[in-house]
């Protein structure tokens, strides 16, 4: 589990850049489309906000990490139960066991991870968004 973590704030930070760029063409097609496209939106950014801009939403997409942990947590729990409440038989076990585990015990995993955490995505683009410009409206606030 400590590998999985460490794994995911190394993937978080080296990949922050590309989802800042990436939310700011998004945005970009709202308007009188700013940027051509993802160089020259980065070397915009890195022109008018610097280097720093890219580490916006950093600290907020650590926790999406939490999303990953609580679903691998959950189903090993779910799993696990699921296959006790199988026939006793080992053969049935080996044969029906898995099948019938896996899928529910991975989408109730999966549910219950996306409904706890999910609001730290709709925190981490307004973060994006919103860091750095002063009396920028917040999402959060509305």
């Amino acid at each position: 589990m400590v590998s999985g973590i460490a794994a995911g704030f190394c993937t978080s930070t080296v990949t922050n850049p590309i989802w800042v760029v990436k939310t700011r063409l998004q945005l970009d097609g709202r308007s009188a489309h700013q940027y051509n496209n993802a160089f020259r939106c980065a070397l915009a950014i890195w022109r008018a906000e610097g280097p720093k801009a890219f580490t916006k939403g950093l600290g907020i997409s650590y926790l999406g990490i939490s999303e990953g942990t609580l679903q691998w947590m959950l189903f090993e729990a779910f799993s696990k139960k699921m296959r006790s409440l199988t026939l006793s038989s080992e053969e049935t076990k080996k044969e029906r066991g898995l099948s019938w585990t896996v899928f529910p015990a991975s989408m109730l995993a999966k549910l219950i991870a996306t409904l706890a955490t999910y609001p730290h995505e709709v925190n981490h683009v307004d973060m994006v968004l919103t860091l750095g410009r002063p009396n920028a409206p917040s999402s959060t606030t509305h």
